[in-house]
């Protein structure tokens, strides 16, 4: 069943004369969402919890017998790799957006697909002084001293001594997609040629020490789908699996980027479909060293906002999200369960982003981000969980 939100407003009782926006980013009233309201979480934290606790269970089982640490990393013993995961949630989860125009640039150069530069070229026509940087660029993500990055910039050199070699495959959604370029503006001074996130092929991300490549491949759900769906005559793109769970490619990545982009399902249907899926490569690449990216939601008419939001939204708001992206909380947890059931390295990168709904490309995509933009300080992050992998 869904219910038609007709008034995306609401009054308060302290002042009945004044109106408060359904999302804190909301400049106006705009037209109402349908959502799904078969899983309220009032409804379902008992059987969520319990949900949870034979989540971790099964996955605990799948992969007792056959994980040391986490593998392609240095860490083996269970006190490092608790040290580790406290100091990755202390940085995605502990940290706040700082506006701090004085600081120097910290944007990366975006030299991929024009599409994510397209914020660039808005702001280029509206701007009044020819430098103006673009006002959504002018934050940073502060992580608490508490918890200090190991390196507060990029070391070009240094990332791919960590690489080392190993090759990078990226598989997801056209959101893992702006993983893609991230790791190119990170690690090339140049373009690469890519039609699209469909014709992606191999790209180098270092030459030496060693070389280094980066592949991205398009499987919304890590689906283990051995063919393209091409019903009708030409490729599905309601939901892409593009097939990667094989020897064919698997056998060439020793560093797995993942992400399952949460579609309209159960959480027990996902659950069981992820875990099949770490498993799945586990078998293939008992050794790679596997990343889990969190899932992000989108901000409706995130053409309002102005700056990033003072606090996170509340699970009250959330649940008025469209397009089922008021599961991503529950799904979360599921994943970060399995993935390190499984030996990966869960990213918590919705912490931080789900707190920008001014820095999306705008208009029709309220989803994917502006490069440069936010996803430049989590190149500066993800640096630091390779750093913190690596031997002392």
């Amino acid at each position: 069943m869904t219910w038609s939100l007709t008034q995306s407003v609401v009054w308060t009782e302290k002042a009945a004369s004044a109106t408060v926006f359904l999302f804190p980013w909301y400049q106006t009233d705009h037209s109402p969402f349908y959502w799904d309201t078969r899983a309220q979480p009032e409804e379902t934290n008992e059987t969520f919890d319990a949900l949870l606790a034979s989540t971790e269970a099964l996955a605990k089982l799948t992969f007792a017998d056959s994980l040391v640490g986490i593998p392609g990393s240095q860490l083996t013993q269970p006190a490092e790799i608790d040290a580790f995961r406290h100091l990755l949630q202390c940085w995605t989860q502990k940290g706040a957006w700082v506006h701090d125009p004085r600081a120097p640039p910290r944007s990366l150069a975006h030299f991929q697909d024009p599409i994510f530069s397209t914020c660039d070229r808005r702001w280029a026509k509206k701007r009044k002084q020819p430098t103006s940087p673009r006002p959504d660029t002018l934050y940073r993500w502060e992580v608490p001293t508490t918890c200090p990055l190991l390196e507060p910039a990029i070391d070009h050199a240094s990332w791919c001594r960590l690489l080392n070699g190993r090759h990078m495959l990226l598989v997801g959604d056209l959101v893992q997609y702006q993983l893609h370029d991230l790791f190119l503006d990170a690690l090339r001074d140049g373009p690469t040629v890519c039609y699209g996130e469909l014709g992606c092929k191999d790209h180098t991300l270092c030459s030496s020490p060693k070389q280094a490549r980066l592949r991205y491949i398009r499987n919304d759900v890590l689906s283990n789908r051995t063919s393209v769906d091409k019903h009708g005559g030409a490729p599905t793109v309601a939901t892409v699996e593009w097939p990667f769970l094989a020897h064919r490619p698997l056998d060439s990545f020793k560093i797995v980027v993942l992400n399952r982009s949460p579609v309209l399902e159960s959480d027990e249907t996902f659950a069981q479909e992820l875990l099949h899926s770490l498993a799945q490569i586990r078998d293939i690449q008992p050794e790679a060293l596997i990343f889990y990216r969190s899932s992000l939601i989108g901000h409706p008419y995130c053409d309002d906002a102005q700056a990033p939001l003072a606090f996170p939204l509340q699970e009250h708001q959330r649940r008025h999200l469209p397009y089922g992206w008021s599961a991503h909380t529950r799904r979360n947890q599921l994943a970060q369960i399995i993935v390190e059931a499984a030996g990966g390295v869960y990213i918590d990168m919705a912490s931080s982003l789900d707190q920008r709904p001014d820095a999306h490309l705008g208009h029709s995509d309220c989803l994917r981000f502006c490069m440069p933009g936010p996803l430049d300080d989590w190149a500066i992050l993800l640096y630091n969980v390779f750093l913190a992998l690596a031997p002392n």
